[in-house]
This record gives C-alpha cells, structure tokens and sequence, in this order.
C-alpha cells in the first residue's frame, strides 16, 4: 500500500460493493472524457469483464474512490500490458495521484512478466498524453487503436 497525503492507492477487491463503487465512480468521471464513457461502454458488462480478468488499482480517501486504474497484464504472447481505464475524481486532480497508479501498474505487469506497456487515449486528451510521456511512454509508431481519434503509446518496461 502507498500513500498520497490523505489518499492510499491499493488494490480494489473484487466485491458486489466495489462493483458498484468503482461503477458510481467511472459514471461521476465519464463526462470527463471525449464522449460519455457510459456511451462508448456497456457499463454492466465492462465492470463484470474488469473484476474477472483485469488489475485494478484504486486510490482511496477513507472509504471513498478517488481515482482508478484498470490493466490487463496477461498477454504472455506478446509479453504485453494494456491500460483499460484510467481516471481520478475532479477534485483530486493535481496530486499525482494518475502518476501514482500508472507507475504502481508499470510495478506490477512488469513482475507478471510483461515487457512492453500499451496505453490508447483520445489525440486531444492533452493532459493525458503529456503524463504518459512524462512517465517514458512514446507515440506507437505502428499506429494501433481500437477507436476513432484515438492514439497508441508504447513504453518498453
């Protein structure tokens, strides 16, 4: 467990009320992105699929989700580690705490065996792709998205 001033970022356990905390949580940030998140996501099925197959990380004040990062690290092809989602409460914002749970993440799929770390996010998230570059991430070249506007960034672990 780590600690950010008040905030602690530890796993989030796979619980029916983390479920529902971590949906309240990714609904309270979703105007946050390009397009409502809940629109580009089937929420029930995106929550059920994270809890069975992915990492999650959760920054806590008390009882209270601040921020979330969702990875999967489990490409042993490839040796492949993927950002599913990645958010930190409006006002929490500032206290590196998104820096936090991307290095704590990096930690973790890099001791699952991965060797690289794949990250898409909108082209005009500037924010965004400024931390990922600040943390060692670059551009992919090869040009790989899942979405329309969005970019690849690539970082060797």
């Amino acid at each position: 467990m780590e600690k950010i001033q008040d905030v602690e970022i530890m796993e989030i356990e796979r619980t029916c009320e983390n479920k529902k905390k971590v949906s309240d949580f990714i609904e309270s940030i979703g105007e946050d992105f390009p397009e409502h998140i809940s629109k580009v996501l089937n929420m029930p099925e995106y929550i059920e699929k994270v809890f069975k197959k992915a990492f999650l990380l959760g920054a806590f004040q008390e009882e209270r989700i601040v921020g979330i990062i969702f990875f999967y690290a489990n490409n042993f092809i490839e040796k492949t580690c993927q950002y599913s989602l990645l958010g930190v409460a409006r006002d929490f914002r500032g206290r590196g705490i998104a820096e936090t749970l991307i290095n704590k993440s990096l930690l973790i799929a890099k001791d699952q065996g991965m060797e690289t770390a794949f990250s898409r996010t909108n082209k005009d998230n500037e924010k965004s792709i400024f931390l990922q570059k600040k943390l060692g991430f670059e551009i992919d070249p090869s040009g790989k998205t899942y979405y329309e506007g969005d970019i690849g960034l690539i970082k060797k672990l």
